[in-house]
């Protein structure tokens, strides 16, 4: 199992740079949290080898999208969702009345507590993300899709190594 462990060591570093790379590419990158938490683990258990790749609770969420539900998602300003409307830099428009006018106002801490709120209940009702109709990015699909050939191939050439030594192991003894 030692070439197709190391095929699979292989392949994570790979998958671990084409999942940053595609982040990035559908500008899912605002934190950095996401991205920086992308990792894979090859587990050897006996004659079997398994690569896991791993990212934080977001991961799964911006992926696959959040579907609707009754609870919303946290929106204080220890919450995942507050600090990404930092990091992107969104602000709310916070309209009043200035002689019979209104007129926008930017940047109010109380008015960007409130649009975050407004992004959560949005996410409540509809789910996530909007430019991916509300069914998540697919990021890990299409890193998938684009290197299912490579894939394979490490694996096979790893597999067939073992075998070929395990052969020769056994040749010999």
């Amino acid at each position: 199992m030692r070439y197709t462990r190391e095929a699979l060591e292989r392949l994570g570093v790979l998958l671990e740079q084409k999942i940053k790379q595609q982040l990035k590419v559908q500008d899912l990158y605002a934190t950095g949290n996401l991205y920086n938490s992308v990792h894979s683990i090859v587990f050897r258990d006996g004659t079997s080898a398994t690569l896991n790749i791993y990212g934080d609770k977001s991961f799964k969420i911006v992926n696959e999208g959040r579907k609707p539900q009754k609870r919303q998602p946290a929106s204080g300003p220890t919450s995942a969702l507050y600090k990404w409307a930092k990091a992107k830099g969104i602000q709310p428009r916070v309209y009043s009345q200035r002689n019979g006018r209104r007129v926008s106002q930017f940047g109010s801490m109380k008015g960007f507590e409130q649009m975050v709120f407004n992004i959560a209940r949005a996410i409540g009702k509809k789910g996530t993300i909007k430019r991916y109709n509300y069914s998540g990015a697919k990021f890990l699909d299409y890193v998938i899709d684009a290197t299912a050939i490579k894939i394979t191939e490490e694996i096979q050439k790893g597999y067939t190594k073992d075998l070929e030594s395990q052969i020769k192991v056994n040749g010999n003894s």
